[in-house]
C-alpha cells in the first residue's frame, strides 16, 4: 500500500533537466497530413491490421481507438497535440473503411445510456418470449390450437423484423347475454 512518504516532492518536477522529455523536444511531424500519412502507413500491415481487428471485434469504438493512439503518438513526440486532433477525424474514417474489409461494423461512439437501456429492454423482450414459447410447447400447445401462442409468435417476429402474419380472428364460442336494464354500474339504488 502506498503511503504519503512514497509521493513525490512538491516542486520536484521542477529539479529535472528541462527537454528530456520526449513532449518537451520539437516534434517529428508538424503538418497533420504528414502525421496521417505516418499512422496510415503504420498501421497498414495485414500483420498489424489482424489484431487491431480484434479489438473493434470486442466492442472498443474508434473515436476511443484513436484518441488512445493519436494521444501516445504526442506523449511520444510524433505530433503535437493540436496536430493530433486535426488527424483523429481522418484516421477514424480510416479504421472505420478498413475493418469493413474484415466484415466488421466499427462503432464510432459508444452507445447512449438511452440506447443501451432500450437494447435491454429489448433483449428482455425477446428473452421473455422465448420462454413462454418454450413453456407453452412443452404443455402442447401451438400457435393454432392456442390464441395466446399464435399472439406471442407474432410478437416475436416483430421483435425479429421479421414481416408479421395478421392474426387470426379468436372465434366467439357464444355470445355474451346483454346486463338487464338499471343493473349497471352507475344504476341508482333506492
Amino acid at each position: 500500500m502506498a503511503t504519503p512518504f512514497d509521493a513525490p516532492i512538491p516542486g520536484q518536477s521542477l529539479t529535472a533537466e528541462p527537454g528530456n522529455a520526449p513532449w518537451e523536444k520539437p516534434s517529428k511531424f508538424d503538418e497533420p497530413k504528414d502525421a496521417a500519412k505516418y499512422y496510415i502507413e503504420s498501421t497498414a500491415d495485414p500483420d498489424i491490421m489482424d489484431d487491431i481487428s480484434v479489438l473493434f471485434e470486442n466492442g472498443i469504438t474508434l473515436k476511443a481507438f484513436v484518441k488512445t493512439m493519436v494521444q501516445s503518438g504526442a506523449m511520444n513526440g510524433l505530433h503535437t497535440v493540436d496536430v493530433g486532433l486535426l488527424v483523429q477525424p481522418v484516421l477514424v474514417k480510416y479504421f472505420k473503411d478498413a475493418m469493413k474489409t474484415y466484415g466488421i461494423d466499427a462503432k464510432e461512439e459508444a452507445m447512449s445510456k438511452e440506447e443501451k437501456s432500450a437494447a435491454r429492454q429489448k433483449e428482455r423482450i425477446n428473452t421473455a418470449l422465448k420462454l413462454a414459447l418454450a413453456d407453452a410447447q412443452s404443455k402442447g400447445k401451438t400457435s393454432k390450437n392456442d390464441p395466446g401462442v399464435q399472439m406471442m409468435e407474432i410478437m416475436q417476429q416483430s421483435e425479429q423484423g421479421a414481416p408479421v402474419e395478421e392474426m387470426a380472428a379468436p372465434a366467439m364460442e357464444q355470445e355474451q347475454p346483454a346486463a338487464p336494464q338499471g343493473a349497471g354500474l352507475m344504476a341508482r339504488r333506492a
